[in-house]
């Protein structure tokens, strides 16, 4: 079951009142039907604490996949951590340890990878687009470090509008290195779309507890926040030779790890081996 995590109303209250009793219903109706049953929950939200909406499938599952896992594990927990526990001993407590044993890292994941795209003809240099850019500091600077490439007459690809899925698809492939650094959650589809696609993601280091992260200088790039951006990047396109290496092993690590198909069988592998350990 996926995890119901906070309601977006949009400011209305009567459509908040909806997804209210929505969610109480649904809530009641997994735990009603579960009853005697291993109950796996797959959280997608963008919070690191498990929201308070999922504290009872949390407490009833038997995993919980979370997309944004902490990176210390006890933060995704603070939400459950009853008032006036001291946070020093909270792993002490056998309760809230067994709720840290059920917590698993999850990532979004792709529906598949494209064969053919990793010999494409690159046109750009970099990619970067993002409606939302004001909401994280990481965001921020990449639209400005874009601006500052563009000034310096790097290839930059169309990003002063919105792309529709195979324009997207088309300008990634023609792309050396396409930036996706997190946003409200670190865990974004573009880190993986951006590999299938035949092209090298250049990320921000994981602000959580990622599954099966891209290795910094392997299969992809990771961007401190104190670096020169714009010089990084004009320092790793010298080397066209490295970044079809490297871009060819980040397309195979997403097609192993990051397909709906690969972390399908993730999570049979891990709900095999938890009820293994069960016996």
């Amino acid at each position: 079951v996926r995890a119901m995590g906070p309601i977006n109303s949009e400011g209305r209250w009567s459509r908040y009142l909806a997804k209210k009793v929505m969610g109480l219903f649904l809530k009641f109706l997994v735990l009603h039907v579960s009853r005697g049953k291993q109950l796996v929950v797959i959280d997608y939200t963008d919070h690191r604490s498990v929201h308070p909406r999922d504290w009872a499938l949390l407490k009833r599952c038997t995993l919980y996949f979370k997309r944004e896992l902490a990176d210390n594990i006890w933060s995704s927990l603070e939400g459950a951590i009853p008032e006036g526990t001291n946070l020093g001993s909270v792993s002490h407590d056998e309760e809230m340890a067994a709720l840290a044993q059920k917590l698993r890292p999850i990532s979004l994941g792709i529906e598949t990878v494209e064969e053919g795209l990793l010999e494409t003809e690159k046109k750009y240099d970099v990619f970067y687009s993002a409606h939302n850019y004001q909401i994280h500091p990481a965001r921020l600077k990449a639209q400005e470090t874009i601006k500052r490439l563009e000034e310096q007459g790097l290839r930059i690809a169309p990003h002063d509008h919105w792309l529709s899925d195979e324009e997207f698809k088309e300008v990634v492939s023609q792309t050396w290195l396409c930036l996706s650094p997190g946003g409200i959650g670190w865990d974004c589809y573009r880190h993986y779309e951006v590999a299938a696609y035949g092209s090298l993601p250049v990320l921000t280091p994981p602000s959580i507890t990622p599954h099966k992260p891209y290795t910094d200088g392997e299969d992809a790039y990771y961007l401190q926040p104190d670096e020169d951006w714009s010089a990084k990047l004009t320092e790793w396109l010298t080397n066209k030779e490295k970044l079809r290496e490297m871009t060819s092993r980040a397309f195979q690590h997403a097609k192993t790890h990051h397909t709906f198909a690969a972390l399908s069988a993730y999570l049979m592998r891990e709900m095999e081996s938890h009820l293994q350990a069960k016996k």
